[in-house]
């Protein structure tokens, strides 16, 4: 039996990558790995944070925002990560309106995962230790 090896992407070729789907992907050590859809439970959880982390950006009244996993978050030379909420800076706001592709190389004010039992491993280990190496809050 002949195994084909995935195709290790750089950093450049992921952030420009495009395919027919409306899947979310990250890049991890050069791979590209798709996301699966969240389940119920994931989505109101998601949905609550939001609501919460927004209205204490108002309460607090700053120019924070608070993204519901649609930027990336660079963590190494050939890893992002797309996490379920991060919360960025009026700065990071701003460069987000000229990319093409949204992915912060600067760390964010905080990056939330919704842990799910089939990505226990990635969330607590991998993407913490990530987080963590960039001096990000999670």
């Amino acid at each position: 039996m002949i195994e084909t090896k995935p195709k290790i992407y750089t950093f450049a070729e992921y952030s420009q990558y495009q395919d027919s789907t409306d899947n979310k992907y990250e890049l991890v050590n050069g791979e590209l790995i798709s996301l699966t859809p969240p389940s119920g439970i994931h989505a109101l959880i998601l949905t609550f944070l939001f609501q919460e982390f927004y209205r204490e950006i108002i309460r607090i009244n700053t120019s924070w925002q608070v993204m519901p996993g649609n930027i990336g978050i660079r963590t190494a030379i050939n890893k992002s990560r797309i996490p379920d909420l991060t919360i960025i800076t009026s700065e990071q706001t701003e460069l987000l309106k000229n990319m093409t592709t949204a992915i912060l190389d600067s760390a964010p004010i905080l990056a939330v995962e919704i842990v799910s039992p089939g990505n226990r491993d990635d969330d607590y280990r991998f993407k913490r230790s990530e987080y963590a190496v960039r001096e990000i809050p999670e």
